[in-house]
């Protein structure tokens, strides 16, 4: 989450920075370097008490939808460095849209993350939060007013609509889809990383 915000925060205008001059934007953006290209050994005393949260998806989620933010390979290269530094991890898995090879590619990803992660070194096990695709008419608006030809699955026949806790509509993945999308990941999930929490 911390290369995610670095990064973003490098694209915010001057004239933003100058309003609110009690954000620490240059070392949000050097936090993300440190991370991302371990500028660091990232062995700072942190006694087990310290948790990473990162994000992470399937490529074609990153390349599509993700703009400006680390890529895939660069998301677990991060987290493999702090893993091998005993750091506790938390992965956010967000979000999560079926389209025609997402099996495949949480397969590729959940796969790749454990091939590369061993939490030998951390005090707790690693924790797995899992978030599917929604949105709201406003976020759609928004979003098809600034990427007009973009491919996100953004049509409403292919959703159930639910009220949302912030006492907004949003639309969802039908009961069905989001059922599978559940079991499928928790059981990767559970065959990859059998000690991990979801």
């Amino acid at each position: 989450m911390l290369e995610i915000i670095g990064e973003a925060t490098k694209h915010i205008p001057e004239a933003v920075r100058k309003e609110y001059p009690f954000v620490l934007w240059r070392k949000t953006v050097v936090i993300r370097e440190v991370i991302i290209h371990a500028y660091f050994g990232v062995n700072l005393k942190h006694n087990g008490r310290t948790r990473f949260r990162v994000s992470i998806n399937f490529r074609h989620v990153i390349k599509n939808f993700e703009h400006n933010t680390a890529g895939f390979d660069e998301r677990i290269e991060a987290a493999s460095k702090l893993a091998a530094a005993g750091y506790t991890i938390g992965f956010i898995v967000a979000q999560i849209m079926i389209y025609d090879r997402w099996k495949e590619e949480y397969l590729e990803l959940l796969g790749k993350l454990r091939s590369r992660i061993n939490m030998g070194k951390s005090a707790e096990p690693v924790t797995f939060e899992l978030i599917q695709h929604r949105f709201t008419p406003v976020a759609k608006k928004f979003i098809l007013e600034r990427f007009p030809n973009n491919s996100l699955d953004i049509d409403v026949s292919k959703r159930n609509l639910k009220w949302g806790k912030f006492g907004r509509y949003k639309y969802v993945y039908p009961k069905e889809d989001a059922a599978e999308i559940k079991v499928y990941l928790i059981s990767l999930i559970d065959e990859k990383f059998s000690y991990a929490r979801i």
